[in-house]
Protein backbone atom coordinates (compact mmCIF):
# COMPACT_ATOMS: atom_id res chain seq x y z
CA UNK A 1 0.00 0.00 0.00
CA UNK A 2 1.45 3.52 -1.01
CA UNK A 3 2.30 5.97 1.79
CA UNK A 4 0.15 9.40 1.37
CA UNK A 5 3.03 12.13 1.34
CA UNK A 6 2.96 15.35 3.22
CA UNK A 7 2.76 18.59 0.72
CA UNK A 8 6.18 20.33 0.73
CA UNK A 9 4.73 23.30 2.19
CA UNK A 10 3.74 21.50 5.31
CA UNK A 11 7.36 21.16 5.93
CA UNK A 12 7.64 24.99 5.97
CA UNK A 13 5.12 25.99 8.23
CA UNK A 14 4.79 23.28 10.78
CA UNK A 15 0.84 23.41 11.98
CA UNK A 16 0.55 25.21 15.26
CA UNK A 17 3.48 26.91 15.50
CA UNK A 18 3.59 30.69 15.34
CA UNK A 19 5.06 30.89 12.25
CA UNK A 20 2.31 29.93 10.77
CA UNK A 21 -0.06 32.59 12.73
CA UNK A 22 1.89 35.58 11.48
CA UNK A 23 2.54 34.03 7.79
CA UNK A 24 -0.98 32.76 7.39
CA UNK A 25 -3.11 35.73 9.44
CA UNK A 26 -0.72 38.59 8.91
CA UNK A 27 -0.76 37.67 4.77
CA UNK A 28 -4.16 37.14 4.88
CA UNK A 29 -4.54 40.77 6.51
CA UNK A 30 -2.04 42.14 4.03
CA UNK A 31 -3.64 41.41 1.19
CA UNK A 32 -7.72 42.24 2.82
CA UNK A 33 -6.28 45.97 3.78
CA UNK A 34 -4.24 46.08 0.27
CA UNK A 35 -7.99 45.64 -1.25
CA UNK A 36 -9.49 48.30 0.44
CA UNK A 37 -7.00 50.35 -0.47
CA UNK A 38 -7.34 49.58 -4.30
CA UNK A 39 -11.09 49.91 -3.56
CA UNK A 40 -11.17 53.20 -2.03
CA UNK A 41 -8.40 54.15 -4.75
CA UNK A 42 -10.77 52.47 -8.12
CA UNK A 43 -13.85 55.18 -6.02
CA UNK A 44 -11.37 58.16 -5.86
CA UNK A 45 -10.91 57.51 -9.59
CA UNK A 46 -14.40 59.00 -9.94
CA UNK A 47 -13.22 62.38 -8.38
CA UNK A 48 -10.35 63.83 -10.65
CA UNK A 49 -9.53 66.45 -8.22
CA UNK A 50 -8.66 63.58 -5.67
CA UNK A 51 -5.41 63.59 -7.07
CA UNK A 52 -4.18 67.09 -5.92
CA UNK A 53 -5.29 66.33 -1.95
CA UNK A 54 -2.26 65.42 -0.31
CA UNK A 55 -3.82 63.49 2.19
CA UNK A 56 -4.97 60.92 -0.07
CA UNK A 57 -1.56 60.42 -2.48
CA UNK A 58 0.18 57.68 -0.50
CA UNK A 59 -3.57 55.92 -1.36
CA UNK A 60 -2.44 56.88 -4.96
CA UNK A 61 0.90 55.59 -4.46
CA UNK A 62 0.40 52.07 -3.16
CA UNK A 63 -2.04 51.05 -5.38
CA UNK A 64 -1.00 52.42 -8.79
CA UNK A 65 2.13 50.78 -8.13
CA UNK A 66 0.29 47.17 -8.53
CA UNK A 67 -2.87 48.33 -10.68
CA UNK A 68 -0.07 49.59 -13.28
CA UNK A 69 1.16 45.67 -13.43
CA UNK A 70 -2.18 45.08 -15.25
CA UNK A 71 -2.81 48.76 -17.12
CA UNK A 72 0.47 47.31 -19.34
CA UNK A 73 -1.14 44.03 -19.76
CA UNK A 74 -5.43 45.18 -20.15
CA UNK A 75 -6.41 47.84 -22.36
CA UNK A 76 -8.88 50.33 -21.62
CA UNK A 77 -11.96 49.59 -23.13
CA UNK A 78 -14.07 52.62 -24.21
CA UNK A 79 -12.18 54.65 -21.87
CA UNK A 80 -13.05 52.53 -18.89
CA UNK A 81 -10.12 51.00 -17.18
CA UNK A 82 -10.39 47.27 -16.50
CA UNK A 83 -7.41 46.68 -15.29
CA UNK A 84 -8.46 46.67 -11.76
CA UNK A 85 -10.47 43.42 -12.20
CA UNK A 86 -6.65 41.80 -13.15
CA UNK A 87 -5.31 42.81 -10.04
CA UNK A 88 -8.60 41.74 -8.24
CA UNK A 89 -8.51 38.41 -9.38
CA UNK A 90 -4.51 37.79 -8.86
CA UNK A 91 -5.25 39.23 -5.10
CA UNK A 92 -7.94 36.51 -4.68
CA UNK A 93 -4.91 33.93 -6.23
CA UNK A 94 -2.29 35.21 -3.45
CA UNK A 95 -5.37 35.05 -0.61
CA UNK A 96 -5.97 31.41 -1.36
CA UNK A 97 -2.77 30.86 -1.46
CA UNK A 98 -1.60 32.14 1.74
CA UNK A 99 -5.00 30.52 3.45
CA UNK A 100 -3.60 27.13 2.19
CA UNK A 101 -0.48 27.13 4.13
CA UNK A 102 -2.52 26.81 7.19
CA UNK A 103 -4.10 23.78 5.53
CA UNK A 104 -2.25 20.85 5.94
CA UNK A 105 -3.99 17.58 6.71
CA UNK A 106 -3.67 17.61 10.28
CA UNK A 107 -4.93 20.66 10.73
CA UNK A 108 -7.84 20.00 8.20
CA UNK A 109 -8.84 17.47 10.17
CA UNK A 110 -8.65 19.76 13.46
CA UNK A 111 -10.72 22.48 12.09
CA UNK A 112 -13.71 20.24 10.90
CA UNK A 113 -16.42 20.84 13.46
CA UNK A 114 -16.60 18.64 16.22
CA UNK A 115 -20.01 17.26 18.11
CA UNK A 116 -21.31 19.57 19.57
CA UNK A 117 -20.15 22.47 17.00
CA UNK A 118 -16.56 23.71 17.92
CA UNK A 119 -13.52 23.72 15.75
CA UNK A 120 -10.24 24.05 16.42
CA UNK A 121 -8.39 26.89 14.11
CA UNK A 122 -5.02 26.39 13.15
CA UNK A 123 -2.25 28.14 15.27
CA UNK A 124 -4.92 27.98 18.40
CA UNK A 125 -2.62 25.73 20.56
CA UNK A 126 0.19 28.46 19.87
CA UNK A 127 -2.58 31.41 20.90
CA UNK A 128 -3.65 29.20 24.17
CA UNK A 129 -0.16 28.92 25.26
CA UNK A 130 0.35 32.74 24.62
CA UNK A 131 -2.82 33.34 26.45
CA UNK A 132 -1.64 31.26 29.44
CA UNK A 133 1.55 33.04 30.11
CA UNK A 134 -0.13 36.19 30.34
CA UNK A 135 -2.64 35.62 32.95
CA UNK A 136 0.01 33.75 35.29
Amino acid sequence: MARRQQPLLALVLPPDSLAEVIVVDGGLNFLSLYQGVITIRILLSWFPQAQGIALLRPIFTASDVYLNLFRGVIPPIGGLDISPIGAFFVLNLLQNGVASLALTPAALANTRPKADGSRRLPGSRVLQALRERATA
